[in-house]
């Protein structure tokens, strides 16, 4: 067995000796030191990204997908301050689509979370965990989708299982087609 020695930079070895001396909470990068008993505790940097995940009934039950160059995506973002998380999930819909919270239904009963550890570009070089938060809502109508952030998108039909996404989709529509199966009145054409 052969195991990599993490170098250090310069700023990071001088913020550890002055964690010897000082015994305060300090954040280098994507993650937070302090000394605890002694020892210097590292703690992931934590952020929060809500979204939609949008159906329309007609002219079939399908759902809104964005398309970004190499992957699939819901609209979706950070969590800014002050916001809870449905105001965060409308914010983003209505940025990245033009969907307005006015012309959407949100299920009231459906909230999927997941944490997951990505790499994040304002975050350093180092994995963040990421709570990600994505609530179900229906269009009545037909609306014009407005591009804003993404190459493209798409509306798949609703046909479970689904195979979109391995680690990301995937789980989400696991729990949705779950969650049609204890409340169908969700899904039938004429709601």
């Amino acid at each position: 067995m052969t195991y990599r020695r993490r170098s250090v930079d310069f700023r990071e070895f001088l913020f550890l000796a002055l964690m010897r001396r000082n015994e305060r909470l300090t954040e280098i990068g994507s993650r937070s030191l302090r000394q605890e008993r002694g020892r210097i505790v590292v703690e992931r940097v934590k952020v929060k990204a809500c979204g939609v995940l949008v159906f329309r009934r007609q002219p079939e039950l399908s759902f809104l997908v964005m398309k970004h160059h190499h992957r699939l995506d819901l609209p979706k973002g950070h969590v800014e301050a002050g916001e809870d998380e449905t105001q965060c999930a409308l914010r983003e819909l209505w940025e990245e689509t033009g969907i307005a919270p006015e012309q959407l239904e949100l299920v009231p009963d459906f909230r999927y979370a997941e944490i997951y550890y990505p790499f994040e570009r304002q975050y350093s070089r180092d994995r963040v965990e990421k709570t990600l938060v994505v609530f179900l809502g229906f269009i009545a109508e037909p609306i014009d989708i407005q591009i804003t952030e993404h190459v493209g998108y798409d509306w798949l039909p609703w046909r479970p299982p689904h195979h979109v996404q391995k680690n990301t989709f995937n789980p989400l529509l696991t729990e949705v087609e779950q969650f049609f199966e204890r409340s169908p009145q969700w899904i039938t054409p004429g709601r």
